[in-house]
């Protein structure tokens, strides 16, 4: 299964939300310490899928998990303490990213049996 129009689908809708410097797949880059500016957000697939052959529709059908993770970076001031408007910041934009998911979320259950055709 190509993921490649899903993928592209969900980044088109986050890039909506003008907040992020970056929207790309997640393939490891903060465990291998790649620094990308920030805000990014990443979106995960799963490494394996398992699909099932459909026989009498010609079609494949596997249940998807996808993640997507906002990075971002907190900076302290002299005495440890992290800024309330720097806090707030950091949650809006993950309201923003969890609004534009339940989005997609909900768009898809409107396809018959969560069927999409891509």
């Amino acid at each position: 299964m190509k993921l490649t129009s899903i993928y592209n689908f969900i980044k088109t809708q986050l890039e909506t939300i003008e907040d992020f410097n970056l929207i790309t797949w997640w393939n490891g880059q903060e465990a291998d310490n790649i620094i990308h500016t920030v805000p990014a957000v990443y979106i995960e697939f799963p490494d394996t899928l398992t699909t099932v052959q459909k026989s009498n529709l010609r079609m494949q059908q596997t249940e998807l998990t996808v993640r997507v993770m906002l990075v971002n970076k907190l900076l302290t001031n002299n005495a440890g303490e992290v800024d309330d408007n720097i806090i707030a910041t950091h949650e809006e934009q993950a309201m923003q990213i969890f609004e534009a998911c339940s989005k997609l979320k909900s768009l898809i259950r409107s396809f018959p049996s969560g069927v999409i055709f891509w």
